[in-house]
């Protein structure tokens, strides 16, 4: 379990270097595009000078955007290589997993029918792949749960037994 857990540490560390070599590539396309606008511009405006300047600073920006798109590319390229490394059957960390048990289970959605067969019923399953359960609490109550619960509250300080005002609010709201 320590490798695991060293592995997982060694690819947040080099996932959130590609992260940042992403960001720096979009800052970099971002001055790029800014200096193609001042080239624009200086033509524009016919100072020769002015635009000698721009069309430096736009081929400036243009080889910060290849150099920083090449460093993201590298970035990337190790993390894939680190989990390729790791997802050998043989090697790295799944080598000292036990094959009997899985690493993951995944939700399925399961159909079955049954068919006629020769002499018999026969029954076919089908398997899909269904989603992955993702938290998406939203702290914040809707409208609607606001004018639910204010109702609910009025009835019971009104001498409503809870246990049935509870009941409308539970089925509206869940």
């Amino acid at each position: 379990m320590t490798d695991f857990r060293q592995f997982q540490d060694a690819m947040r560390g080099q996932r959130q270097q590609a992260i940042e070599a992403e960001q720096a590539v979009t800052e970099a396309q971002w001055r790029m595009v800014d200096a193609g606008r001042q080239v624009q511009q200086a033509r524009l405006v016919g100072d020769e000078g002015q635009l000698t300047r721009a069309v430096e600073r736009h081929a400036r920006a243009v080889q910060e955007a290849g150099a920083a798109a090449g460093v993201r590319d590298d970035a990337w390229r190790r993390v894939n290589d680190r989990i390729g490394e790791v997802v050998q059957p043989d090697a790295g960390v799944i080598a000292g997993l036990d094959r009997a048990l899985p690493i993951a289970l995944l939700p399925v959605r399961l159909e079955t029918r049954f068919h006629d067969a020769d002499g018999g019923v026969q029954l076919k399953v089908r398997i899909f792949p269904d989603d992955i359960h993702i938290d998406d609490h939203e702290p914040a109550l809707t409208e609607d749960e606001v004018t639910r619960g204010k109702t609910y509250w009025t009835a019971v300080r009104g001498g409503t037994p809870e246990a049935e005002a509870w009941t409308p609010l539970a089925a509206a709201v869940g």
